[in-house]
């Protein structure tokens, strides 16, 4: 519900230029989660140490927005206020990834008894 009110508010907004990364991150971001969920219900490890691998890219699309509003808000400052709530959204997905990561650590610890933590799946 929350990032339907960032929506709704963007809309209002002024015009701002929605980059790229953000869908790339949309469809990143729901491919490792669907990964999670997956090796889960399948119970395999293998599959979930992906999920930890995938984090890496979630991250660098995220850094990618962080250097789109940097340079987007000195562009255009009336679209300030839009540019603030599309890199709340990244940031959102970007904290789903890291869930993704944490459901598959806890999946890894289950089949394996090892505690997974990051760079080490």
């Amino acid at each position: 519900m929350q990032t339907v009110t960032l929506l709704i508010a963007i809309a209002i907004a002024a015009a701002v230029r929605v980059p790229e990364t953000l869908a790339e991150m949309c469809m990143a971001v729901r491919a490792v989660f669907a990964k999670a969920l997956r090796s889960v219900a399948d119970t395999d490890a293998a599959l979930a140490r992906e999920v930890n691998a995938d984090d890496d890219e979630l991250d660098r699309l995220h850094k990618a927005m962080l250097v789109w509003a940097r340079e987007e808000i000195p562009r255009d400052p009336t679209a300030t206020n839009a540019t603030i709530e599309l890199l709340a959204i990244a940031q959102r997905l970007e904290r789903t990834g890291d869930i993704s990561v944490s459901i598959a650590g806890n999946l890894i610890y289950l089949v394996e008894g090892r505690v997974v933590r990051h760079g080490n799946a």
